[in-house]
């Protein structure tokens, strides 16, 4: 089988993987950004996680020699690594995270460099006293492709390994195990190979029974997650916290809970519910609390706005006649009246997510009414020319 490190030739590039990721580490620079830029720092988040989430299913299944797909793997870690630096604006604990899987990503790619340039190498080989044998004998090749199958397998959750591209992955990796097996005279074997392939397959077996964990961790993924459209109302609004809330709070209670009485019952490893632990408890509700704080967010600024607008019509009003009979233009009537239905509007539903999140800190809800309200009037005053 063709190594890596034979794509290019002479020493100087044979720590190509240690020199491209140094050189892309050097990309994580720590850069602040304006707390108006919390939205898109959310979504470089949201986009390193599922980076990184790709980089780590693609190391599972990359070939020994597979220069291009080793080259596609280098270039998602350091997309990754970009959103990550844009994306420090964010929430401290998600971005502290998907840094430090970004490390692991990092270094798992360079371990797999170099276990291509040397090779597996199987612990107890010798051991099997095969007649005749050496490190070159067919037999002990297979065995030694075997054990690393069996190793690379045993460090994938189970969870991980019922995901389709990887269970297919790895049934084809057992397949050709079995079928270069079937090549000899199995009375010339020793038993223990037809044991470790036998048992490969059970393993892998024994995975298809965690995919329905896929689709219970799947609801709490950026992808499935409720979307509130851009120009909302307070219907909308109301409706996707309260989904928002439910999801990161009961229905996470439910889950854990059933995931919990199901490792128990002995229907769930034990690494499952770490695997939920870490995506839903840990990142993905990190992210759902974000998305929640950062709307939130906008929708008290949109009601701030509308209260200093009205802050100004009002101040208008206490003018001289003359600067008052410069703002009775129908034009700024239209404009003004509309922006401060729309600062109502921003009120009623900052007042609905105020009760559903049971805020304690939010601002003055009365004393922003009242500006408004008082603005409308002063606005209607300058109408009539008072």
């Amino acid at each position: 089988m063709t190594q890596v490190c034979q794509y290019d030739q002479g020493a100087r590039d044979r720590n190509f993987a240690k020199r491209l990721l140094g050189q892309l580490g050097v990309g994580l620079v720590v850069l602040g950004l304006s707390a108006g830029a919390m939205a898109d720092a959310v979504e470089k988040l949201v986009e390193a996680d599922r980076l990184i989430t790709l980089v780590d299913i693609e190391l599972l299944s990359l070939q020994a020699g597979d220069v291009d797909g080793y080259r596609r793997v280098t270039e998602n870690l350091s997309l990754a690594g970009e959103a990550l630096r844009l994306g420090l604006a964010g929430d401290k604990t998600t971005h502290r995270k998907l840094s430090q899987r970004w490390d692991v990503a990092r270094d798992g790619l360079v371990k797999l460099a170099q276990r291509w340039q040397t090779g597996p190498v199987a612990a107890g080989v010798a051991a099997m006293h095969v007649a005749g044998g050496s490190a070159s004998h067919p037999v002990v090749v297979l065995s030694q492709d075997a054990e690393a199958l069996s190793r690379e397998m045993k460090v994938i959750p189970l969870q991980a390994l019922a995901n389709s591209g990887i269970h297919a992955h790895f049934t084809n990796q057992i397949a050709q195990l079995e079928q270069r097996l079937a090549e000899f005279d199995l009375a010339l074997v020793p038993a223990r190979l037809t044991e470790s392939i036998d048992a490969l397959s059970v393993y892998l077996a024994s995975a298809s029974g965690t995919s329905s964990l896929t689709a219970l961790v799947q609801k709490y993924s950026p992808d499935s997650r409720p979307v509130l459209r851009v120009g909302f109302g307070p219907d909308e609004a109301a409706a996707w916290f309260k989904a928002m809330k439910t999801l990161m709070t009961r229905t996470m209670a439910e889950d854990t809970r059933g995931l919990f009485l199901d490792l128990e019952a002995g229907r769930r490893e034990k690494d499952e519910l770490l695997y939920f632990k870490k995506w839903v408890q840990g990142t993905w509700r990190d992210e759902i609390a974000a998305q929640i704080q950062y709307v939130a967010g906008r929708i008290d600024r949109r009601v701030d706005a509308a209260a200093s607008l009205a802050d100004q019509v009002v101040d208008v009003t206490k003018g001289s006649a003359n600067e008052r009979k410069s703002q009775t233009a129908h034009e700024y009537y239209v404009k003004t009246r509309a922006r401060l239905q729309e600062g109502m509007a921003s009120l009623e539903t900052a007042l609905r997510v105020d009760a559903i999140l049971k805020r304690t800190n939010a601002p003055d809800r009365d004393d922003q009414r009242a500006r408004l309200q008082a603005a409308k009037q002063a606005l209607e005053g300058l109408k009539r020319g008072q």
